[in-house]
């Protein structure tokens, strides 16, 4: 974790974020998602993606 922390805080931008994913059932990958690694895992990301784009300015 502490890896991820840095590059984030590396990344110059005002509209990021840092979200914790622990419905994964891929910890520790870099791929946490989809149809053939973690097909439940989907919905929650896409939910999220969502969410985080419509909280953008217009």
């Amino acid at each position: 974790m502490a890896e991820i922390k840095a590059a984030f805080a590396r990344i110059a931008s005002p509209r990021k974020t840092l979200s914790p994913v622990g419905y994964s059932q891929s910890p520790g990958q870099h791929v946490l998602v989809g149809d053939i690694r973690d097909p439940a895992a989907v919905g929650p990301m896409a939910e999220g993606i969502v969410r985080w784009i419509r909280g953008l300015p217009s």
